[in-house]
């Protein structure tokens, strides 16, 4: 597989792979890690949606059809919220993961040969 990769101006990486008749290989777009206070945001933003709609859907003088469409909209952001939680403990586990392995790695001594 070949492939070459351009930067473009808005942080979105485009790597262009030559298609590859056994593999089926399309051109992917790699877009960097958010970081832990985006994701935060993100993730704040959905649960002000989810309080908002949950409030919309209380109100009694909706007519039906409007009530079904806010109570699936706070049904889908619901979801969105699920999703946004796990990346955010996803990232943080990662972020936990690497430093672990720089302190392991920067504490590392060299080993002493065994005398007996």
């Amino acid at each position: 597989m070949r492939g070459r990769s351009n930067l473009h101006s808005n942080k979105v990486q485009c790597k262009q792979v030559t298609r590859n008749p056994h593999r089926g290989m399309l051109p992917a777009v790699t877009l960097p890690m958010p970081t832990l206070a985006e994701l935060q945001a993100k993730l704040d933003s959905v649960r002000r949606e989810v309080r908002n709609l949950t409030v919309m859907g209380l109100d009694p003088n909706q007519p039906p059809d409007q009530a079904a469409l806010i109570k699936e909209l706070e049904r889908s952001a619901r979801a969105e919220m699920r999703l946004r939680r796990m990346a955010l403990e996803h990232a943080e586990g990662e972020r936990r993961l690497r430093a672990r392995q720089r302190r392991k790695n920067a504490v590392r001594l060299p080993h002493s040969p065994i005398v007996r």
